[in-house]
């Protein structure tokens, strides 16, 4: 999120809502606990790969570097492709807020 919002001209500092979660749960329209539950498998899954590598050497440690980039930014960019599920986003959630 960093790299994308300093690309982009964004102030790093300032609040925003680029986040994937937030993407999924707030235009895309999906469940705030599905989110979690998601993130949540991800995170077992990502701590034990981690773990294996750890104990299966600098092989294996880079081997999940780098497989868990590339593995990242392509679920990023499929994510952040799809079409926002919610109608009139962002001005639907902007007007909400306003009132």
């Amino acid at each position: 999120t960093l790299y994308l919002r300093f690309r982009a001209g964004e102030r790093i500092a300032s609040a925003h809502r680029s986040h994937l979660y937030q993407y999924l749960a707030n235009e895309l329209g999906y469940r705030h606990w599905a989110v979690s539950l998601i993130y949540c498998v991800l995170q077992v899954l990502i701590g034990a790969a981690s773990l294996a590598a750890y104990y299966g050497g600098i092989f294996w440690q880079g081997f999940v570097a780098v497989a868990f980039s590339f593995g990242f930014i392509c679920v990023y960019r499929s994510i952040k492709g799809l079409r926002p599920r919610v109608a009139g986003f962002p001005q639907a959630i902007s007007e909400k807020y306003d009132s």
